[in-house]
């Protein structure tokens, strides 16, 4: 049994009940199904879920990014809110890690978003192609006081320096329920993991490596009450805690 819906022209809010209904609301199990279809797609691409070049990066619209983070290799379900240029011609792309929030936050929060762009969901369940989709109208400022004054997750939204993009991946509105109900976690930490049986034992990475790791197991994932500090540790840990040197 797979993670995509097949019934056309539903709401968000319709997909998503029926993505956990299939899994008889076992959180953990359909994030494993949309994490396999998710990794899925990205070797087998459909017109619903494409590479594409960074320079062709769009606000109001979802990707899958494969980012060196911190000496990590990590991939992030984003939403991309905003794109700015500093004085020293440093590029980043604002997002919203969809990993920092709990599921049941995305779900009312995105569904708000269909509602209130429900004409661009509809125009966009008949293109043929993701990269010709139509963009979600979306304001950083906006998006982040919602986010602040609804639950105090503005946490969320990160800042990702386009030249440390390895993949990208954009991601239709179609797909909106699978790419929210998607946790990188467990695969990032799989790949840590992978890069630490690549060290010899009392080398500095190994240790540094093993040190992430275990911090990261001593989070108990919480995706059946969706503890707010959870998502936050997650946050800080990711974004603090430097591996390598750049």
């Amino acid at each position: 049994m797979g993670a995509i819906i097949e019934d056309r022209g539903k709401s968000y809010e319709y997909y998503v009940r029926a993505l956990r209904g299939q899994y008889g609301g076992d959180l953990a199990t359909m994030i494993f199904e949309c994490n396999k279809e998710v990794f899925w797609a990205r070797k087998n691409q459909t017109p619903w879920f494409q590479s594409m070049p960074k320079n062709h990066i769009q606000t109001g619209k979802f990707y899958l990014i494969n980012y060196y983070y911190n000496g990590n290799k990590v991939f992030c379900p984003v939403f991309a809110i905003d794109y700015r240029v500093s004085d020293h011609n440093k590029h980043n792309l604002y997002a919203i890690n969809l990993d920092y929030l709990p599921f049941d936050y995305k779900m009312l929060y995105f569904n708000t978003l269909y509602n209130n762009a429900i004409d661009i969901f509809e125009s966009n369940a008949d293109v043929a192609n993701v990269l010709m989709e139509k963009n979600i109208p979306v304001n950083f400022e906006t998006i982040y006081r919602t986010l602040e004054k609804n639950g105090g997750y503005n946490f969320a939204i990160t800042a990702f320096d386009i030249n440390k993009i390895l993949e990208i991946y954009a991601v239709s509105t179609n797909l909106m329920y699978l790419i929210t109900n998607v946790h990188m976690r467990p695969v990032n930490v799989a790949l840590m993991k992978e890069l630490a049986q690549q060290y010899d034992e009392g080398l500095e990475p190994k240790i540094r490596l093993d040190k992430l790791l275990g911090e990261m197991d001593e989070m108990t994932e919480s995706y059946d009450t969706d503890v707010k500090d959870y998502y936050k540790k997650l946050r800080a840990l990711e974004n603090n805690y430097k591996l390598f040197d750049d």
